[in-house]
C-alpha cells in the first residue's frame, strides 16, 4: 500500500460493462466500484433484461459480468 508521499498508479477505464445479477445490493456495490475508474455500467436483474441491454448497447460494451447462479 503506497504511503502518503508515494504516488499511486490508477487505471482509467473506458467503455461500458454490462453487469447482470439478481441481487440489487450486489449490482449497486459492483456498479460503484466499476464507475470509480471511469467505466459506464449497464445493469440487468435477469437474463431477459441482460439480452435486451446487450442488443441495445452492443457497440459500446467491452465486458459482461454475470452471476452464474441466478434463479
Amino acid at each position: 500500500m503506497p504511503g502518503p508521499s508515494e504516488t499511486r498508479t490508477t487505471h482509467q477505464g473506458s467503455g461500458a460493462i454490462l453487469l447482470v445479477d439478481d441481487e440489487e445490493l450486489v449490482r449497486a456495490v459492483v456498479q460503484e466500484m466499476l464507475e470509480e475508474p471511469g467505466f459506464e455500467v449497464l445493469t440487468a436483474a435477469d437474463g431477459l433484461e441482460a439480452i435486451e441491454r446487450f442488443r441495445t448497447h452492443v457497440d459500446c460494451i467491452v465486458c459482461v459480468l454475470l452471476d452464474l447462479t441466478m434463479p
